[in-house]
């Protein structure tokens, strides 16, 4: 009936990673902002650093710089394999080494570099491989089908992306017009040997000349292109195309009409092979078919979508390696499409595909081959795929502002909830660590820009990583004269002292220094002013020297300085005709006024114009005569 008592309880002992780890995590973690989250995640933090780690001191964390993306590959894999040799991880599954990215595009040269090294390697995680994730494919498809037009796989796959209404009853009409073409070709081609047998002998003319048999994305491009006679992707000509069947025989014209805005495209794609390099040839593609918005319609969430455009960049920045070579495939010659030309094999196009295939295929045998020999085999996942896990030795990589954390993150500011979960996942990548600890950042990143291409920027390193090196949240410098008031000061110079060092014409303590001029001390009684405020053209309010009127113009301290002598003398100050703006009405003089040579102010102007009351009869005969009607006050 009183309801339930909770007790948190805190598990403060960490048994999976040392104590340079730990710490090293806390200062990341401990970095927050002022915001009520940030205090928050500070006060978590507060609780954090009571934990103690049992597993000893161990090795420092490391921090690495490197050029770009393929050194920063280069660099893990080699300091990897130098663990292996020196004996600090061992195989047979007794040592795990991970490295860790923010974003699946990032796998991409790593991946590269594990295959030129020979080490092993794993992707964890939903994504797979690099060239096995399905935005790859999609991309991919298309190329591979314009490097050779008789790939079935690569045709299913690019009828298909994006959807435009072709489905399996359309692709098998297509398929069975293929087959059926192929067939007439066939039969025209033995018959046209055949009348040249009869006609000249081998040993004269060679035999008869063999044409290539058009593939199926030939009979595609044949159907933007219906009268046969100048369409060169049949391989002959107009007798080409009277020896092959109409295709309105065999696929339906619901059908037809799905096929030929992919024909139109795909013709318009293919004149830009023999032009284009091969970043420009996907680019074309990827425009041309508007593979953008078709990632963004299969995409659950934003972040997933980001993460899809983001291994398209990077499949564009794999292809620019092989820009320097040339167009993508050599100029057509009119005979069909396909790879078994040995200038097409040779192409940059052909290089690309078979890079790209070798990356497929090297990770299934390197799983065998692992198995069989019990080697080191590096695990690649993504932060959120690597809760929970831990590994003997961690490489954290890609540590740059716009990465970790994301560009998007940086923008919302430093105390954005986007922000707060970036640091909390460079937390979670750290303490996946036992042992061993190495962070990378990037100098250089190379960045897409559509049509304009890729440009290089230089990030700053992460704002984690400074407050990794400089040893947690970075305090405010504090003055060497900011240490109270001690005995004996006035009130000017503590406060002089409080504001710290400022120019000699920024003292808000000059006045003091005038030889002939008093200092500023304890209030004499008197009438209190109360000052307007600086809209209504009010002198400055401050009657004290403060640290606030170091921002004062050098007219705004004459004007006090001759107030202040005015008041430690019995007079009242008068504030001049610019001051009383906004109809306020000047104050009443009061007091004893004297004359003062030094004093410029109109006032004093007024009575040094004005005899001074005597006793002396000289001086009142002087002043009736005159006609002076001031008399003393």
């Amino acid at each position: 009936e009183g309801g339930l008592k909770v007790d948190t309880v805190y598990l403060m002992e960490n048994y999976r990673s040392t104590t340079n780890i730990v710490k090293a995590a806390q200062k990341i973690i401990s970095d927050g902002g002022s915001s009520e989250q940030s205090q928050s995640a500070s006060a978590q933090a507060a609780i954090r650093k009571d934990m103690k780690p049992m597993r000893g001191k161990g090795p420092k964390p490391r921090v690495l710089a490197c050029a770009d993306a393929e050194e920063e590959a280069s660099t893990v894999v080699r300091n990897i394999q130098t663990m292996i040799a020196d004996g600090t991880l061992t195989p047979g599954g007794e040592s795990t080494v991970a490295i860790i990215y923010r974003t699946n595009a990032q796998s991409r040269s790593i991946e590269e570099e594990c295959v030129s090294r020979n080490l092993p390697y794993l992707v964890r995680g939903n994504a797979g491989t690099f060239y096995s994730r399905a935005e790859i494919k999609d991309c991919l498809c298309f190329v591979r089908w314009l490097y050779n037009g008789r790939d079935r796989n690569a045709l299913l796959r690019a009828v298909r992306t994006p959807s435009r209404g072709i489905g399996d009853v359309a692709v098998g009409e297509f398929l069975r017009y293929c087959d059926a073409a192929d067939s007439y070709y066939d039969d025209e081609q033995a018959s046209a040997a055949a009348k040249a047998t009869e006609t000249a002998t081998a040993e004269e003319d060679g035999g008869p000349p063999v044409r290539p048999r058009p593939t199926p994305l030939d009979y595609l491009l044949s159907f933007s292109d219906r009268d046969g006679g100048s369409d060169p992707s049949l391989g002959g000509g107009a007798a080409a195309a009277a020896a092959i069947p109409s295709p309105d025989n065999y696929i339906s014209k619901r059908a037809m009409n799905r096929f030929l805005p992919l024909s139109i495209q795909m013709r318009r794609i293919r004149s830009h092979a023999s032009e284009r390099s091969v970043s420009g040839l996907l680019n074309s593609i990827i425009n041309e078919l508007n593979l953008k918005a078709h990632f963004d319609s299969i995409s659950k969430t934003s972040e997933e979508f980001a993460d899809r455009w983001g291994n398209v960049v990077e499949l564009l920045s794999a292809a620019a390696n092989y820009d320097g070579e040339g167009p993508c495939l050599p100029p057509e010659t009119g005979e069909g499409t396909g790879a078994s030309s040995s200038a097409a094999a040779d192409s940059p196009l052909g290089q690309f595909l078979d890079d790209a295939a070798l990356l497929s295929d090297t990770q299934s045998d390197q799983e065998a081959e692992s198995e069989s020999e019990r080697r080191v085999v590096a695990d690649l996942m993504t932060i959120h795929a690597s809760k929970g896990m831990e590994f003997d030795a961690v490489f954290l990589v890609g540590n740059e502002e716009g990465t970790l954390p994301t560009h998007r993150s940086v923008a919302e500011g430093d105390d954005s909830i986007e922000l707060n979960e970036e640091r909390r996942l460079c937390y979670v990548a750290m303490t996946r660590a036992k042992t061993h600890l190495v962070l990378t950042w990037r100098k250089e990143v190379t960045t897409f820009f559509g049509d304009a291409g890729f440009r290089k920027s230089y990030p700053d390193r992460s704002r984690f990583l400074d407050a990794l090196l400089s040893g947690g949240k970075k305090k405010k410098k504090k003055s060497k004269t900011n240490k109270g008031t001690r005995t004996g000061d006035t009130g000017a110079a503590s406060a002089r002292r409080s504001a710290g060092p400022s120019s000699r014409s920024e003292k808000p303590g000059r006045m003091e220094m005038r030889r002939g001029m008093p200092k500023f001390g304890p209030r004499t009684p008197g009438p209190r002013r109360r000052s307007s405020s600086s809209s209504s053209g009010g002198y400055p309010p401050p009657e004290r020297t403060t640290s606030a009127n170091r921002d004062w113009t050098p007219a705004d301290r004459n004007q006090v300085r001759r107030r202040e002598h005015d008041r430690m003398n019995g007079e009242t100050y008068l504030p001049s005709a610019n001051s009383r703006q906004g109809g306020a009405a000047p104050p009443r003089a009061s007091g004893r006024e004297r004359d003062d040579p030094r004093s410029t102010s109109s006032s004093s102007r007024r009575r040094r114009e004005t005899p001074r009351e005597t006793n002396d009869p000289k001086h009142a005969a002087a002043a009736a005569a005159g006609g002076g009607s001031n008399g003393a006050a």
